[in-house]
């Protein structure tokens, strides 16, 4: 009897011991991201958690064993994402979000932060404001179009 006692306090400990990594995966504009997989890699073991976010882009992974994991996510439309030295205490639910970018603005080679000054840059100016910038060609005349013969 003390045996059974002694292995279901073991197994009680042993499930307290794990934590888990919770969170939504979204967008920039804040829209939940369905079926991202993401994956959780313990920093220590390279032991690899995977799972996949539902509908509402709501993701968890349990039963990780307490440390530092790296949280990777690779859906189709965005770019990449990885932090690494998220973690995971003992017992505990550890709540992490993920916010991922429109695979557009990587093809540009822009990023979410400086996408704004990059997209006023490439609005056409007026001519005089062209010139003020030295931004006319001299190839082509003001018009825009190149000179006749």
């Amino acid at each position: 009897m003390r045996l059974i006692a002694l292995l279901w306090c073991a197994a009680a400990a042993c499930a307290q011991s794990d934590g888990t990594l919770t969170g939504m995966v979204v967008d920039l504009s804040g829209d939940p991201v369905a079926n991202a997989p993401v994956q959780a890699t313990h920093a220590s073991t390279h032991a690899v958690y995977k799972t996949v976010s539902s509908q509402r882009g709501e993701y968890t992974v349990a039963q990780l064993p307490p440390g530092d994991y790296e949280v990777s996510v690779a859906a189709l439309g965005y770019n990449a994402f990885t932090a690494r030295n998220v973690n995971v205490a003992a017992g505990k639910s550890q709540r992490f979000d993920i916010h991922l970018i429109d695979f557009q603005f990587g093809t540009l080679g822009e990023t979410a932060s400086n996408f704004a000054s990059t997209r006023s840059a490439l609005i056409p100016r007026p001519l005089d404001q062209r010139r003020a910038l030295g931004k006319v060609s001299p190839i082509f005349p003001e018009s825009g179009m190149p000179k006749g013969p």
